[in-house]
């Protein structure tokens, strides 16, 4: 491990949010944040090591929320959350920059919600019912 490492996981609302056929992601998901949490007491030592996540919720031309779009509109997805839209690449890049700049040195441990507030939200809208 390099002196000042910055490890950034991507995680996603399944880890905190059951949804119906989701299982693998929940599950993998909520091993995610764990292995985030571990690492960053075990690395916090190491030189300025830092170990965060990013949960972004829908993200606009990315193949999760194609698949989401497949079983409902996107009005119908993200009408419930507080940012009633997708979120873009952009924005998701913009706070993975952030934790790895400076500007991230006293961060460690977390997971950083970037959904709009999805999270917030019951996600049963989310659920592929038949």
């Amino acid at each position: 491990l390099n002196p000042g490492a910055r490890l950034i996981a991507i995680s996603a609302p399944q880890a905190q949010v059951p949804m119906e056929y989701q299982a693998a992601a929940c599950s993998a998901k909520a091993g995610i944040e764990m292995l985030v949490r571990t690492l960053a007491l075990e690395w916090g030592g190491l030189e300025g090591a830092r170990v965060n996540a990013l949960s972004p919720g829908l993200v606009a031309g990315t193949y999760g929320s194609e698949i989401f779009l497949r079983h409902a509109s996107e009005a119908a997805m993200v009408g419930a959350q507080p940012v009633p839209r997708l979120a873009t690449l952009e924005e998701v890049a913009d706070v993975a920059v952030f934790l790895a700049s400076p500007l991230g040195d006293y961060i460690t441990g977390h997971v950083l919600a970037v959904d709009g507030g999805l999270s917030l939200t019951s996600a049963t809208g989310l659920a592929f019912r038949k």
